[in-house]
């Protein structure tokens, strides 16, 4: 499990061009969790020492471990890996990101679409279920009727 998610989490981190672990300090406690903010701006580096695309000694011991142990349990057979060395270095492609809309601090709704939006699903949730439960009880209130 080990082998899985340090590959996983070094393969997705390359996935997005970044080589090394990023963390950003949180901003000032908030009572609720959801609304806590990050600063963006306060970042954290990590050392790429770790990275098994970029430590050799570490990327040999991962192959190592896929082709003589992994592999074998699994009944598959195992491929040449190549090393990882000064003709065959790793290097991270350059990630775009779009984004669509332009958020940058979360907010309390105004109170107009506060009430709106808990009044507009407090009546899907009872409508739905009272409807169903209404033609339930027709059904069976008609059923032993003379006149239905």
């Amino acid at each position: 499990m080990n082998w899985m998610f340090v590959n996983f989490y070094w393969t997705m981190l390359a996935n997005v061009g970044q080589v090394t672990p990023v963390n950003y300090k949180p901003g000032p406690p908030t009572p609720l969790i959801r609304l806590m903010k990050v600063n963006f701006s306060d970042i954290q580096t990590y050392d790429s020492k770790y990275n098994t695309l970029l430590n050799s000694d570490l990327y040999d011991r991962q192959t190592k471990y896929l082709t003589n142990t992994l592999l074998p349990l699994l009944n598959r057979t195992t491929p040449k890996i190549q090393s990882l060395n000064d003709t065959q270095p790793f290097s991270p492609g350059i990630a775009t990101f779009v984004r669509s809309y332009s958020c940058n601090i979360r907010q309390w709704k105004d109170p107009f679409g506060l009430i709106f939006s808990v009044v507009t699903t407090i009546w899907v949730f009872t409508t739905g279920p009272i409807s169903v439960i209404l033609l339930i009880a027709t059904w069976f209130e008609t059923r032993d009727s003379p006149f239905g």
